[in-house]
C-alpha cells in the first residue's frame, strides 16, 4: 500500500473513537473510495492507523457511496448517517425514491429497514447458495422481542400518551407486521402438513 498523507477526520484516529457523524463519514468513505477501493478494510485500518472499527469504516464508504450517487454533500443531505448507511443496501436506482420517503414520512431507521425488507422479498432470489432464507432470518430477528431484550408490550398503559399521528403511523406497522407474520405462520403450517402427507406415502 503506498504511503500518503491523507487528512482523515480526527474521529477516525481518536481513540476511543467518538460516535460518527455524517460529514467525517462522508469524508472517511471518499478518502476508501477514491485511494483505497481495491484494499482490504483491514489493512486501511492497519496502515493508516485508524482508531475505527473495520465495520465503522465499512459503514462510512457505505453513506459516502449513497451520498455521491444521490448528488448531495453531508452539508445539504436530509437524512442522518444510519439512514445512509441503510440505503446503501438496495440498488442505486431504488435509493432515490426511498430517500424521498424518507424525507417526507420522517421514517425512522427501524422503519427504513422494513421498506427495504419489501423491496427485497420482491426480488428473485440470487442463484447459487443462499446462506438462510429471508423469512428465516428476519424471524430469528425478532427473538430479541420476546426474550425480554426490547420490551414490546412494556408500558402499554400508557398508549392513549402517543400523539394521534405517531399513534397512526404505529397502526399501520402494527397491520402490516401482523399481516407479514399471519402469512408467515400459514406458511409454516403449510409446510408442516406437507410434510406429513409425504411421510404417509
Amino acid at each position: 500500500m503506498a504511503k500518503a498523507n491523507f487528512k482523515w477526520p480526527a474521529s477516525a484516529k481518536k481513540s476511543p473513537p467518538p460516535p460518527m457523524n455524517l460529514a467525517d463519514a462522508y469524508e472517511i468513505g471518499r478518502i476508501v473510495y477514491n485511494h483505497f477501493e481495491e484494499h482490504p478494510l483491514r489493512a486501511i485500518i492497519e496502515e493508516e492507523k485508524l482508531s475505527i472499527s473495520k465495520l465503522t469504516l465499512h459503514r462510512c464508504l457505505a453513506a459516502y457511496r449513497v451520498l455521491l450517487n444521490l448528488g448531495h454533500a453531508p452539508a445539504d443531505c436530509p437524512f442522518s448517517f444510519a439512514i445512509a448507511v441503510r440505503l446503501d443496501l438496495v440498488k442505486p436506482e431504488q435509493q432515490k425514491a426511498l430517500a424521498k420517503r424518507v424525507v417526507a414520512e420522517k421514517l425512522s431507521t427501524s422503519q427504513l429497514e422494513f421498506e427495504i425488507s419489501n423491496l427485497r422479498q420482491q426480488e428473485p432470489p440470487k442463484p447459487g447458495r443462499q446462506p438462510m432464507l429471508r423469512f428465516a432470518r428476519a424471524m430469528g430477528r425478532l427473538e430479541a422481542f420476546v426474550d425480554g431484550r426490547y420490551h414490546l408490550i412494556g408500558d402499554l398503559n400508557r398508549a392513549n400518551e402517543i400523539e394521534d399521528a405517531k399513534r397512526a403511523q404505529m397502526l399501520k406497522l402494527a397491520a402490516t407486521v401482523r399481516s407479514q407474520l399471519e402469512q408467515v405462520e400459514k406458511a409454516l403450517s403449510g409446510s408442516k402438513k406437507a410434510t406429513k402427507r409425504g411421510k404417509k406415502r
